[in-house]
């Protein structure tokens, strides 16, 4: 566990070397116990502070590190709002380095990702739905950087993780009160993105909520879409045949 900072500049130099996913998300989650310990050997660190400590680690982890401090130190002294803007600074100094690399840093990515959005739900006040907008496009950015890798090789690729993505993405929609009601949009729009929870729903084993999905999908889907109905069923068959309700021979 590191005690103080230069033994973290250690830490976060060796995981980058060593290409070690898992060992970097650790030692970016906030809540873990080498983040209070930090705080506890810096004594109240500030950006004014721990600059000297810029160019110890290659860029943009200089950065990364610094902004994890502060962003340990806020949370330790019950100041969300600000834990979330300098967590937003962190992804951003992250994107940097992610945007150009292989997809070993993934599970760094899914963490940061998580604790971005934890702290834009304990963000109080006015700031609050705020701080849910601001996560939502920080996300939004992050599944383009995603979708777009076409240089990796496959199993090294960050395609791998546009669902997860895909899933913040979605739990944004669902937490913004400023966004009119779903039934509000065109039929068209309703579809599409019932389908696409249900398909998420699906591949997560939740099959209450991708039936529930997929049926109003395929209820509201117009009868000249016969290709999106044919996706639909594509799943919804197999889930009620998992529910014990055979499908009859027409509709096969």
């Amino acid at each position: 566990m590191p005690q103080d900072f230069a033994t973290y500049l250690t830490q976060l130099n060796d995981a980058i070397c060593a290409e070690n996913g898992a060992s970097l998300a650790y030692l970016l989650r906030p809540t873990s116990p080498q983040g209070k310990e930090l705080v506890k050997s810096l004594r109240s660190p500030t950006a004014g502070s721990l600059a000297q400590y810029k160019g110890s680690v290659a860029s943009p982890w200089d950065d990364v590190a610094i902004q994890h401090v502060l962003v340990c130190t806020h949370i330790a002294y019950g100041r969300s709002a600000e834990a979330f803007q300098q967590q937003c600074q962190l992804v951003s100094s992250f994107m940097r380095f992610f945007v150009e690399n292989k997809g070993w840093t993934l599970p760094a990515l899914f963490s940061i990702l998580r604790d971005l959005w934890d702290l834009a739900d304990d963000a109080d006040g006015p700031m609050g739905e705020d701080s849910k907008m601001e996560a939502a496009r920080m996300v939004a950015k992050t599944f383009s950087a995603c979708l777009m890798d076409r240089r990796s090789p496959i199993e090294e690729s960050r395609n791998w993780r546009v669902y997860y993505v895909v899933g913040l993405v979605l739990k944004a929609l669902n937490d913004n009160n400023e966004i009119p009601a779903l039934e509000d949009y065109p039929r068209a729009h309703q579809v599409t993105y019932r389908y696409y929870i249900g398909m998420l729903a699906f591949l997560d084993e939740d099959f209450t909520t991708a039936e529930k999905e997929l049926t109003r999908a395929l209820y509201n889907c117009t009868i000249r879409s016969s290709n999106n109905q044919t996706r639909i069923l594509a799943y919804l068959i197999p889930l009620r045949i998992l529910c014990g309700h055979l499908p009859s021979r027409e509709l096969l």
